[in-house]
């Protein structure tokens, strides 16, 4: 209750003094001017955000248009890019199909060379065996074969012409042989006198 008389009391007062307000013109006219400044407040923080607004969207639309120009900058230098390498590319072809064609018949001319080298070379070769078998035949022809009798008596000859012969006078080899044949062991390790002495023993 007590509250209640309170808000009474106030509602009261804020009449009275509203009352007493609006009997004075030069109130009136503060509250008016008040009134008049918060509009004009209100209306240039509408105008300024709406300004921002403009201008946040001419900054988007400027970095969209950037963008897209970049876009179509990278398109064409793509396209410049891929029309230099065909050219490239072709100029290469035509310089290598050039190139094939001058050193084609530099080919030619050697491999010709060359065979016509191999052909001499065979020829010369293939003569020259001829030539030497022709030789060799007709040296076969004048030096006449020993007889095998001959050969025979003269092995005979050198045996008896060694027995007879005294073993101070014979080779290193005739006295191997004298040892060989009396059976000597160690007769191809011993030296000159030792194969003397031996053959003397016996």
């Amino acid at each position: 209750m007590a509250q209640k008389a309170t808000k009474k009391s106030v509602a009261k007062k804020l009449k009275s003094a509203k009352k007493a307000v609006a009997k004075k013109p030069a109130a009136k006219k503060a509250v008016a001017k008040a009134k008049v400044a918060k509009k004009s407040a209100a209306k240039k923080k509408i105008v300024t955000k709406a300004a921002a607004k403009k201008k946040v969207a001419k900054k988007a639309s400027d970095s969209k248009a950037a963008r897209s120009e970049l876009k179509k900058l990278q398109v064409k230098a793509e396209k410049r890019a891929a029309k230099v390498g065909e050219k490239a590319s072709a100029e290469a072809k035509s310089l290598k199909k050039a190139a094939s064609k001058k050193t084609s018949p530099v080919k030619k001319d050697a491999a010709a060379l060359v065979k016509a080298v191999k052909k001499d070379a065979t020829a010369t070769v293939t003569t020259a065996k001829k030539d030497a078998a022709t030789v060799v035949a007709e040296a076969k022809k004048a030096t006449p074969l020993r007889a095998p009798r001959a050969r025979a008596a003269t092995a005979t000859a050198k045996a008896t012409a060694t027995a007879t012969t005294p073993p101070s006078a014979l080779t290193v080899v005739a006295l191997r042989a004298r040892a060989r044949a009396a059976g000597i062991v160690g007769y191809s390790r011993l030296r000159k006198d030792d194969l003397l002495a031996r053959l003397n023993s016996k």
